[in-house]
């Protein structure tokens, strides 16, 4: 986690009190944001009324990361950082290479990356990230409290691993891995999901205390393996991080990798498949046999069916009984559901 001082945000904040910006000096981008936090804040309802079906929650987290996505743009057009600019070269860099359009184009889905990129992707010495840094600069020329308090949960937000406890409503009831923490969230994708899956996801609090929790990433469903096997992971791997506090070390592993390209990496490897609400991964970050497109998988898949190369075969699926639960999540039979259009993970 950073460290406390942010150097990049008082270097950022030292040109723009410099005047070398009029137009972010100006603060009128600052001043339109936080009127859309007020804006969202009046339309969130507090019970489930009228706007229930519409995600207020989202809608606000949503308008907060694209506007910080345009911030980015705005610094770096007018102010000069090498650690900013090389954070901008990065995020180029890996939107080309991992070309994050969701399935089938890509496992690595839009909202994934953006709040991967400007959240979790360390800038500078002390491991700030822009979200971060965009905080400090907005505590610094007093945007608002309103504006601060969803930026904070931004910045502050990570991936994290969950086992799905059933559902309230149209809220999934969540259980976090190693912290235990609870939530009941809306999931806008769609997944309703059934007690025992394990979710990759990012789920951030009732912005400004008002409303639910909200999964604001494409819900990842890790198929294979099962809970057990991903509590042994995390017990060979969080020593790793050199945090000795289990619950630190777990959080550190799941903001920042063991690398910066860590769970992206993992996403790419392990994806399976895909319905509309979900993606679908198999295996173990640190076991690359057990991803299905790690070089090892696929090349051991060559060997086996004879090919010298080009892509690996698709194994026969298990398909489940027409009257059983759908694997994508839904909560739907089989026949209802994905009978006719995908294939089940292996």
């Amino acid at each position: 986690m950073p460290s406390g001082r942010a150097p990049v945000a008082e270097r950022l904040l030292l040109q723009l009190n410099r005047g070398r910006s009029a137009e972010i000096t100006s603060l009128a981008a600052w001043r339109d944001a936080k009127t859309t936090v007020s804006d969202a804040k009046s339309r969130t309802p507090t019970s489930t009324e009228e706007d229930r079906k519409r995600w207020p929650e989202f809608a606000l987290y949503t308008d907060t990361i694209n506007f910080v996505h345009m911030l980015l743009e705005l610094l770096h057009q007018e102010l000069h950082d090498p650690d900013l600019d090389a954070f901008v070269k990065r995020f180029a860099d890996a939107e080309e290479e991992y070309m994050p359009a969701g399935p089938p184009m890509s496992p690595l889905t839009a909202s994934y990356f953006n709040y991967w990129m400007l959240n979790d992707d360390p800038i500078g010495p002390e491991r700030e990230t822009f979200g971060s840094i965009v905080v400090e600069l907005g505590r610094s020329l007093e945007v608002g409290h309103d504006r601060i308090e969803v930026l904070t949960a931004l910045a502050d937000s990570r991936m994290g691993l969950f086992v799905q406890e059933g559902q309230r409503g149209d809220d999934v009831l969540l259980r976090e891995l190693v912290t235990e923490a609870r939530h009941s969230a809306v999931c806008p994708s769609g997944y309703v999901g059934s007690a025992g899956n394990l979710i990759f996801a990012r789920v951030l609090p009732p912005p400004l205390g008002v409303g639910r929790s909200v999964v604001v990433t494409t819900p990842y469903m890790l198929a294979s393996p099962g809970v057990a096997a991903w509590l042994a992971y995390l017990e060979r791997t969080l020593p790793k991080t050199g945090i000795r506090d289990r619950s630190a070390a777990y959080e550190y592993l799941l903001k920042f990798g063991l690398d910066r390209r860590y769970w992206a990496e993992f996403i790419f490897e392990a994806y399976a498949t895909h319905s509309d609400a979900m993606v679908v991964l198999m295996g173990l970050p640190d076991v690359a046999a057990s991803r299905p497109h790690a070089p090892q998988s696929e090349e051991r898949a060559r060997k086996a069916s004879g090919q010298r190369g080009g892509a690996a075969p698709v194994r026969a699926p298990r398909e489940p009984g027409r009257n059983e639960a759908c694997w994508c999540g839904s909560g739907k039979k089989y026949k209802k559901c994905h009978a006719p259009q995908l294939p089940p993970p292996p």
